[in-house]
């Protein structure tokens, strides 16, 4: 009987530090991986996936575009686009930097990548669950402007065609009566190239029109062309 609860003691004994030492490890492995999480965390540059690095960055790349840095612009919507997409910020921002990379990327004589990042941006724009009429209607015009750049006259008329009503339905006589003229000369110029001279004319002669009923009123929108800017380098 007395050898029993020895026995019994011994054992309990044993279980006792067997809990203690399994504690022990498990205390010692929790502190381990928060000095691992700590320094993880200080390891990481302070300006990752930072939504105000993303907006310092795409303010960057306007600045730049205005001083016609187009290059330093390319590389700031690009960094713009990353840090947006890393720190999850809205469709909306991603759609804006998308576009506005496409239009450096052509500016910088990518046309393809250029004309990729364009549709990508349309697309973006259009998923989104209220999408802006004039944000649309920006991608279809530069894809319109890139494609004739391109040699893609076709293609250049069918952006053409979907994208002339719908400024139009916007108020851009209104708004801009001769630098809708000047986006219609674009217009009568890719029908041309095309073949298509009747349409052309028609085009010319809106055109000729828009400026007659509106002598004097400035042009508030003048178009960038890829073809002229890498003309020039």
């Amino acid at each position: 009987m007395h050898n029993r609860s020895i026995d019994t003691n011994s054992r309990l004994l044993k279980t006792v530090l067997q809990q203690k030492k399994t504690s022990h490890f498990r205390v010692k492995a929790l502190m381990y991986a928060k000095r691992i999480a700590l320094v993880a965390l200080f390891a990481a540059p302070v300006w990752a996936a930072s939504p105000q690095v993303a907006q310092r960055a795409y303010e960057q790349g306007l600045r730049a575009e205005s001083a016609g840095n187009y290059s330093g612009a390319r590389d700031a919507f690009k960094k713009a686009l990353t840090e947006a997409q890393e720190a999850g910020l809205g469709q909306e921002f991603i759609s804006a930097a998308t576009y506005n990379l496409a239009r450096m990327t052509g500016y910088t004589c990518d046309f393809p990548l250029a004309r990729e990042l364009l549709l990508e941006a349309l697309k973006l724009e259009q998923a989104l669950p209220a999408p802006s009429r004039a944000n649309v209607t920006k991608r279809l015009s530069e894809l319109a402007r890139l494609s004739y750049d391109q040699g893609a006259f076709s293609e250049s008329i069918s952006y053409y065609d979907l994208v002339v009503p719908q400024i139009e339905e916007l108020g851009v006589l209104r708004l801009d009566p001769n630098g809708f003229a000047i986006f219609l000369d674009d217009y009568a110029q890719a029908l041309a190239r095309s073949g298509d001279e009747r349409r052309a004319d028609v085009a010319r002669r809106k055109a000729a029109d828009i400026r007659f009923t509106n002598v004097g009123s400035p042009v508030r929108f003048i178009p960038t062309y890829y073809r002229d800017v890498c003309a020039r380098k």
